[in-house]
């Protein structure tokens, strides 16, 4: 079965109010040590394109924007060329195997890795908060350097009969401690905390 999880993004500075927020759905793979990297590398490649007006604003809306657009096409390095959403990495992939064109309809359309939600989903296994905000005066809007902090969490409780409304009380969620890799440093089943020494042996 794939690990689905969900993106909430919101501005502002964790501990800080939690509107407005944006919240994405990703069917596959979400376990910490892909998607806190994959979420990095997105937040990083957002960055370069909200350094200068009129595209300076470092918000939810637009940066969550970015991720549904970018996850149509090439998975590894998103491009901004329209050209390119139509077609997703296996199929360019594919084409080139068999050497002929990426297909223009059929399995050639893409649909987003990150797509828009409207509330939570009761079968995810993770739920990462992305925090977006800048340091100094000037808000999400200003020329100070865009920063981030991303926090995994573990539903609590049960969500496939009752999700909670978004945002999630904490009561509901379970805070996973993980690295900028998205290792465990403690382990989520029995708490052990988790080093390079032992994280390949621990089995739990």
């Amino acid at each position: 079965m794939s690990t689905r999880g969900m993106v909430e993004f919101y501005h502002g500075k964790p501990g800080e109010d939690k509107e407005p927020y944006v919240l994405l759905y990703h069917h596959a793979d979400m376990y910490p040590s892909f998607a806190i990297p994959d979420i990095t590398r997105r937040l990083k490649h957002a960055m370069q394109y909200v350094s200068d007006p009129p595209c300076a604003w470092w918000d939810p809306e637009r940066v969550a924007g970015m991720f549904v657009a970018w996850s149509l096409g090439d998975y590894e390095k998103p491009s901004l060329d329209p050209g390119e959403a139509y077609r997703v990495q296996f199929e360019i992939e594919r084409a080139a195997k068999e050497g002929r064109e990426p297909k223009l309809n059929g399995t050639g359309y893409g649909v987003p890795v990150y797509q828009p939600a409207l509330h939570y989903f009761g079968d995810i296994e993770f739920l990462y908060r992305v925090y977006l905000y800048r340091e100094g005066a000037g808000g999400h809007f200003s020329l100070n350097k865009p920063k981030f902090t991303i926090h995994c969490f573990a539903p609590a409780g049960d969500w496939w009969n009752d999700a909670p409304e978004v945002p999630a009380p904490d009561d509901r969620l379970k805070r996973i401690e993980v690295t900028a890799t998205g290792l465990y440093k403690v382990c989520p089943y029995c708490g052990v905390k988790l080093t390079s020494k032992n994280r390949k042996t621990h089995e739990c």
